[in-house]
């Protein structure tokens, strides 16, 4: 970083020094925010896009109940595009023994499954999806009932200029 320009190292004594931020660093730093934002929001539309599609897919009305698999940021979206559908969310499950509640609901353990009616499972979880997908599988889910968030390779692969590709496409 130093060499770069991004900091420049002041001595204070023998075996002290400080670390002071460039105007370059200043710089940088602003532009590595906002690449970083701008791959959060394609990271968010994209997923958002596939749960649409795959919620209006399956042909549920409004009033159907719902179980959301997983607890973290792509649970939340799921959770907010589960709401914009009209559907209800009957339960939060989670296979990895967290407790506590999500989103003013209960966590349960997969092992909860048989007490909540439910029209369908949405897997709001980007790891190990096959393995969950034949863990809830086995557990006597239909797989026609499950809706598991895809690979999204592309978005690892992300550059600021895909963004502007995708929003021109969508006008």
């Amino acid at each position: 970083l130093a060499n770069k320009g991004c900091i420049k190292i002041v001595s204070i004594r023998r075996n002290r020094v400080n670390y002071l931020i460039t105007p370059r660093g200043i710089s940088e730093k602003a532009r590595l925010s906002y690449e970083y934002l701008q791959y959060s929001l394609a990271f968010y539309h994209q997923i958002r896009t596939f749960l649409n599609h795959a919620l209006a897919s399956l042909g549920l009305s409004n009033g159907k109940h719902l179980l959301l698999y997983g607890t973290g940021e792509v649970a939340e979206i799921a959770y907010l595009v589960i709401q914009l559908h009209g559907l209800h969310v009957a339960g939060v499950l989670d296979g990895q023994g967290n407790a506590g509640t999500f989103l003013h609901h209960p966590i349960h353990p997969l092992s909860d499954l048989g007490r909540t009616p439910f029209d369908g499972v949405v897997v709001a979880s980007l790891t190990d999806r096959e393995a969950t997908r034949g863990m809830l599988v086995e557990s006597g889910i239909p797989p026609e009932k499950l809706i598991t968030i895809p690979d999204v390779p592309e978005l690892f692969r992300w550059r600021p200029q895909d963004l502007k590709r995708s929003s021109t496409k969508e006008r």
